[in-house]
Parts: C-alpha cells; structure tokens; sequence
C-alpha cells in the first residue's frame, strides 16, 4: 500500500520545466530588441521638447514692443549644458534639465529672436550614446533637425 501512494503522486517532470523555462526565455527575448533603441527614442523626445520651446520662445518674442529699451527684456532661449530656459530680463521660465543620461550642448549661450524672428546661427548637439540629433537654427530663424 505505501509503494501505491507513491506512484500515483502527481508533478511536473524536468523536461516539462525545461520546455516552459525555454518558451519563456524566447518570449523575453522578443522584448530585447526594444531596449536597444531607448536612447534614439530619449533623444528624439529630448529633441522635439527643445523644439518646442524654440517655437514658443520664437512666438513669444514677436509679441514684445521693440523699442531700445524693451529689446532688453525681450524673451531669450539660454542655453547651458544639459539644461535650458527661457529667461527675460527680470524672470527665468520653463527651467528644464535634460533626463535619461541625455546630453544637450550648444555653440551659442543665449539665442535670441527678434520681431521678424530672425535669430543668430545656432547649432545644438542632443545625443546620448551612439545616437545624435542636431538642432540647427539659421540666421533667418529657421530651425530644422538632423540626424547624425
């Protein structure tokens, strides 16, 4: 009688748990690739932010008196490293530091847009890894983005 209860004991063998650990790893390496392009999309957010607030800086200013004396106080875009903002004279709006390990340089300090929406030229760098996107703004206040 003991020898009976034994054998009719139910389990999974090792071959079942094998086969179930092997459909699991194959489903879990179909999410791999996604964790690989990470840093194209943190960048590619990174990028359209910036863009963004180049655009409203851009609005922004056409709505200033242009006057000498008001020309002072007249929205700019501040760049820094990894960070930006947009600053008049007498305040600092939308502070933004830049997540995700991604890297924001810029060959101009501060870009400024007058009533017609000219600017100075500017290029900023947004990468992280591998992956860089430029900002690229011309002197008529253009701005476009290329992939590097």
């Amino acid at each position: 009688m003991v020898y009976k209860d034994v054998l009719d004991e139910a389990g999974h063998s090792m071959l079942e748990l094998l086969v179930c650990t092997g459909i699991m790893m194959i489903i879990c390496s179909a999410a791999l690739p996604k964790l690989v392009n990470m840093d194209k999309l943190y960048v590619k957010y990174e990028t359209l932010r910036l863009m963004n607030t180049i655009r409203y800086t851009q609005t922004w200013a056409h709505q200033w008196d242009y006057t000498n004396a008001i020309r002072e106080h007249a929205p700019r875009l501040y760049m820094a490293t990894n960070r930006y903002n947009i600053k008049t004279s007498y305040h600092t709006w939308h502070p933004y530091n830049a997540g995700h390990q991604v890297r924001i340089k810029s060959n101009q300090r501060y870009i400024r847009f007058n009533r017609r929406g000219q600017s100075v030229g500017a290029t900023i760098r947004i990468w992280k890894g591998d992956y860089e996107e430029r900002i690229i703004i011309d002197t008529v206040g253009r701005a476009r983005v290329e992939t590097g």
